[in-house]
């Protein structure tokens, strides 16, 4: 098992709701604030509408209540699931009947562009005799894409779904002001999928460090570091990213050799107890000063 590239869930201990003062709220909210701006600004450019995000932040509401946040010894009631998330007790018993939103039948009902599209490769009036859906004029009588808009997208306007289909090259524009599917869902490319399940899992390891270092640094810190400086000019940007590409990559090269060694997958005949990840990731990051500080 390479130790550079296996990574999991950390299991989070029984935890002691702790009380915060008005000043910790507001500190709180500005790293929330930060922390959403990135996040929010990539789900919107891929059609991750405002619907979508907050049903997904409902959802780990209510998973981190039901999971993390228990009493040790006691089940985990609706009761007090409904306490700690602020959901009615009827809220929280539809959240733990439907999928996890990690499901694509749960993204495309979500999705209104997906919607469209499915509206376009299922429905009568825009497929031909062989299933395989039209070219359709964008407005006009009968079957049109805004008629199909209309119908799957709600009170989104035509140009915004199209224009949108059109970035992401789901759609494509044919004479006589007609549009041609060329894509069966609305998904990001393979290339960027992988580049996502990486956001998901790396950003949650460093959010689970900072984590453990707010709630147990004093005991049990996490090497948290990093150093920038905010008046660097465009010229000297290319050395400064040669020297820390290949200064990270020896750092990592010899971390990676180091903890192969203390692994059971790699080292069998290694004894001890218990079962743990472990690794140790950089990030370099660039941007013009005032997005910086936007941000």
């Amino acid at each position: 098992m390479n130790g550079s590239e296996f990574f999991g869930n950390r299991k989070i201990p029984t935890i002691i709701l702790m009380p915060v003062n008005h000043n910790t709220i507001q500190v709180i909210n500005s790293a929330i604030v930060k922390l959403l701006r990135p996040l929010i600004r990539m789900a919107m450019k891929r059609g991750i509408s405002y619907g979508h995000f907050s049903s997904l932040v409902k959802w780990v509401f209510y998973d981190i209540a039901k999971n993390d946040l228990t009493i040790k010894g006691r089940k985990q009631t609706q009761s007090r699931i409904s306490v700690l998330t602020g959901f009615s007790r009827k809220e929280v018993k539809h959240l733990s009947e439907i999928d996890p939103p990690s499901s694509q039948k749960v993204f495309d009902r979500n999705n209104r562009c997906a919607r469209v599209i499915s509206g376009w490769r299922r429905e009568t009036d825009f497929v031909d005799k062989k299933g395989k859906p039209i070219i359709i004029p964008i407005y006009g009588k009968g079957t049109t894409f805004d008629t199909l808009v209309k119908k799957f997208s709600g009170d989104i306007p035509t140009r915004a779904i199209m224009d949108e289909l059109l970035r992401v090259g789901a759609v494509q524009l044919e004479s006589e002001q007609r549009l041609r599917l060329i894509t069966d869902v609305f998904v990001p490319t393979l290339d960027e999928v992988s580049k996502f399940q990486i956001l998901g899992t790396d950003v949650g390891l460093l959010i689970s460090t900072i984590e453990n270092n707010i709630e147990f640094g004093i005991k049990q810190p996490f090497f948290q570091r990093k150093v920038y400086y905010d008046n660097v000019p465009d010229e000297v940007i290319p050395d400064i990213r040669r020297m820390s590409n290949k200064s990270a990559q020896i750092l990592i090269n010899d971390m990676d050799r180091y903890i192969a060694i203390n692994d059971r997958d790699v080292n069998p005949k290694l004894e001890g107890s218990g079962r743990n990840i472990v690794g140790i990731g950089i990030y370099y990051f660039e941007k013009p000063y005032k997005n910086f500080y936007e941000d």
